[in-house]
């Protein structure tokens, strides 16, 4: 994920990126291809319209029961979904085209944790696709 970050920031100098991870969670075990298509997807359909600028921020925190992951971008959003503050929707209700990365997240997330779930935040401007693994089963 890294490696493709430096390689996007070399060929779009206008994106910036910041990753808020508690340092006690840089060594935990993901499924691969967990984080870096939702990094691709915030570049492709969040940034790219606006110019290949904007802000992407990669959160991973924990609490007492979940791992929270969110991936999260301040590019124009999803046209599909109201315009509604802070709605939610299932990955099951974006359209086929632009959903493939993350259903192809959520069967891996599937495998790896039955319990696991993946939001789409719609947020004032950008999205959010925050990834919930429950720590009881993790």
């Amino acid at each position: 994920m890294n490696a493709y970050i430096a390689v996007q920031q070399t060929r779009f100098p206008y994106i910036r990126f910041i990753e808020k991870t508690d340092e006690k969670l840089k060594d935990i075990s993901l499924p691969p291809l967990l984080i870096q298509p939702l990094i691709e997807n915030a570049i492709a359909h969040g940034l790219a319209p606006q110019g290949h600028q904007g802000l992407i921020t990669l959160t991973i925190k924990q609490t007492l029961e979940k791992l929270i992951i969110e991936v999260a971008d301040s590019g124009v959003g999803f046209a599909e979904v109201s315009a509604e503050v802070h709605a939610e929707v299932s990955v099951e209700e974006k359209p086929e085209q632009e959903s493939i990365a993350l259903k192809n997240i959520q069967a891996r997330l599937t495998l790896h944790h039955p319990l696991a779930t993946l939001n789409v935040l719609v947020p004032d401007q950008g999205a959010t696709v925050q990834i919930v693994i429950p720590l009881n089963k993790y």
